[in-house]
């Protein structure tokens, strides 16, 4: 994701749990939105996309970036992906893929 750099990690010191993406790096705070989508906040998260309002608006829901990635949460915070991203788009070997749609970068 180039909106963000690395958010959710498992950590060097203490319990790396199998299946797991982590628990929030320092600085970052994260939230659950109600249908699972994980919601960011923090200095590396980008502040909007050059000259697209629009799309800076539906990538933020009250200030927090929409990562379209699904997950759940334990209670001691390490969280797991629970399916893929909301959106559509596929990219596999420089070939991006979207709703039926491709082209080749």
């Amino acid at each position: 994701m180039t909106e963000t750099i690395m958010n959710i990690s498992n950590p060097y010191v203490g319990e790396r749990r199998p299946g797991s993406v982590g628990l929030p790096l320092p600085g970052i705070s994260v939230r659950l939105s109600e249908s699972g989508e994980i919601l960011l906040k923090g200095p590396n998260v980008f502040a909007g996309y050059w000259k697209r309002e629009d799309a800076t608006r539906e990538a933020f829901e009250d200030g927090w970036f929409k990562t379209g990635d699904i997950a759940s949460r334990s209670e001691d915070g390490y969280y797991t992906s629970q399916r893929p991203k909301t959106s559509d788009l596929i990219i596999s070997g420089g070939f991006t893929s979207t709703r039926g749609k491709s082209r080749n970068f």
